[in-house]
């Protein structure tokens, strides 16, 4: 990540497969660092908000080894939330190569824009809880999403505060 000017001249950015955005602009950035999460808030120089990007540390996953036949992603509960709720969903043991059950789930908000990363690992089948704080983002609807290699499914919650 790289944030800030140092009062050289400004420079057009590069666009790059790897730049997710770049502002033509001086800036600066508020890192805020906690057990629990990772906050990044970049200003520019009138102290306006130019983007965000939170990394939440997820812990306390629940894993019941059972057979499941069909991939599912279950509504959050409870939903409406306010600020924890749990996210349910199932692997099934029927995969053609159970080697290959790399997971995502990612939490973003109606913009589209990613608030939290809850899971990128290689799981084995059977069904999962994944707990989740939103304790340090805004009231509103969020969308969910599961994601493995040949399979995808989002679902929407709702945080009030």
């Amino acid at each position: 990540m790289v944030i800030g000017t140092a009062g050289a001249p400004l420079y057009d950015p590069v666009a790059a497969p790897y730049v997710l955005r770049s502002v033509k602009d001086y800036n600066y950035g508020v890192v805020d660092v906690t057990p629990s999460y990772f906050n990044v808030v970049v200003y520019n120089n009138v102290n306006t908000k130019l983007d965000s990007i939170r990394l939440i540390k997820t812990t306390n996953i629940k894993y019941e080894n059972s057979f499941v036949q069909d991939f599912e992603l279950l509504q959050n509960y409870p939903n409406p939330f306010n600020p924890g709720t749990v996210i349910s969903f199932s692997i099934p043991e029927n995969r053609k190569n159970k080697m290959d059950n790399f997971t995502s789930l990612q939490v973003f908000d109606l913009d589209g824009k990613l608030v939290a990363d809850l899971l990128e690992k290689n799981l084995i089948p059977g069904k999962y809880e994944v707990p989740f704080d939103a304790s340090g983002l805004s009231s509103g609807i969020y969308v969910y999403r599961l994601s493995l290699k040949d399979y995808s499914m989002s679902k929407r919650m709702i945080f009030v505060k």
